[in-house]
């Protein structure tokens, strides 16, 4: 587990796509999940990280039922949203 990620300020986490493409992906019975709570989603998931990639997977309640992979980097003091596949 990479604790370090912890130590990342919430000023590093570019994810701002990342919020607006789950929103716009993921079914959210019509109240969108916070911005703070999907920050510490994908602080959960950095910190889980082995390497300097890591994938939220989102396999149901998806808009067009096929799961998603959200891909981000991890960098010593950032985490970077990359895309959805």
């Amino acid at each position: 587990m990479n604790e370090d990620v912890r130590l990342i300020q919430p000023q590093n986490f570019e994810i701002t796509e990342f919020i607006e493409d789950y929103t716009r992906l993921v079914r959210t019975d019509g109240v969108p999940p916070s911005a703070d709570f999907l920050q510490e989603l994908v602080a959960d998931a950095a910190a889980q990280a082995m390497d300097g990639q890591f994938i939220i997977w989102v396999d149901d309640d998806t808009i067009d039922d096929e799961p998603k992979e959200f891909i981000f980097n991890l960098l010593e003091d950032a985490v970077i949203y990359m895309g959805v596949d």
